[in-house]
This record gives structure tokens, C-alpha cells and sequence, in this order.
């Protein structure tokens, strides 16, 4: 094995490794400011706030595949996007089942990534969280997915995000 051989497969296993690092790549989401007070589906620069670089492929790495099929049946309302702190938060819900089928989307700006609220009920009624890095949390007889500014800062809290 020649040295150049050598070197070069130590670039190549470290470049690997940066690569495979939780946070390599991390998405840019301070764009997401533009949508706060505003509804997700408005569009800002042709785009709507799911429609915004990252935002899916963090929801699908953070939920894995199946969840995010299921969270992405979830159309009807919404409720205004809300900043609380480090964090931008859109909620909506399934049109005429709103108490039992909802979602709230938390990007992180400071990680880069998002943490997913999922109530997918009828039996029984529980919201499930899906947190980069952590196993989901099961919450029952919760009324949802935190709505508004008060309510995504408490999660916030609870959760130790």
C-alpha cells in the first residue's frame, strides 16, 4: 500500500464519518420567520411553510416513514404560526375531526431540525411526540397538539427540548 493510498483512505473514512454526524447538514430554517402570525398554507416567495426547504425531510427522519405518511393525510384548519423563543411552531388539524386528528410542527432554528406532535386518536385519545435522537412519547388524555404560543412553549419546557 502505497502512502498517497493510505492518506487518501483516511480522508475518505473521515469525510465518512462527518457525513454520518447528528448534525452535519443541518437545515437552515430561519426562513420560517417570515410565516409567523401568518397561516402555513400562505404562501411567502411561492412557498408554503411545509413546502420550505428541509421541513419535510426533517419531519420524515424525525417521525420515520409510516408516521409520516399518516401525518401527512392530516388537511383542514390551522391555526397561525407561532415564534416562541428558538422555535417556530404550525399546527393543523383533519377537517370535521379536529379533537381527534391534529399535528403541531416544531422547527428548532438553533439544531436545525423538528420535533412532531402527532394526535391520531380514536383509541384512546393520546398525542404522540417524535423528537430527533429520542424514543416517541406517548401523552394520553391530552386535549392535542399544543395550539398556540403558550401551549408550544410549555411542551417546550416539559419536553426538555
Amino acid at each position: 500500500m502505497t502512502i498517497i493510498s493510505s492518506v487518501r483512505k483516511v480522508a475518505l473514512a473521515g469525510f465518512v464519518t462527518f457525513l454520518a454526524a447528528p448534525g452535519a447538514f443541518a437545515a437552515d430554517f430561519a426562513g420560517l420567520q417570515a410565516w409567523v402570525g401568518k397561516y402555513p398554507s400562505d404562501r411567502i416567495g411561492n412557498r408554503q411553510f411545509f413546502d420550505y426547504p428541509g421541513v419535510r425531510a426533517e419531519m420524515r427522519k424525525a417521525m420515520g416513514e409510516q408516521a409520516y405518511r399518516g401525518v401527512q393525510q392530516i388537511r383542514g384548519p390551522q391555526g397561525l404560526v407561532v415564534r416562541v423563543g428558538d422555535y417556530i411552531a404550525a399546527w393543523h388539524c383533519m377537517a370535521h375531526d379536529c379533537g381527534d386528528k391534529n399535528t403541531t410542527v416544531i422547527a428548532r432554528l438553533g439544531k436545525g431540525d423538528v420535533v412532531v406532535c402527532w394526535q391520531h386518536a380514536p383509541v384512546p385519545p393520546a398525542r404522540r411526540w417524535y423528537i430527533p435522537g429520542r424514543a416517541p412519547i406517548d401523552e394520553r388524555g391530552e386535549a392535542g397538539c399544543p395550539f398556540d404560543a403558550g401551549d408550544v412553549g410549555a411542551a417546550i419546557r416539559r419536553l426538555g427540548l
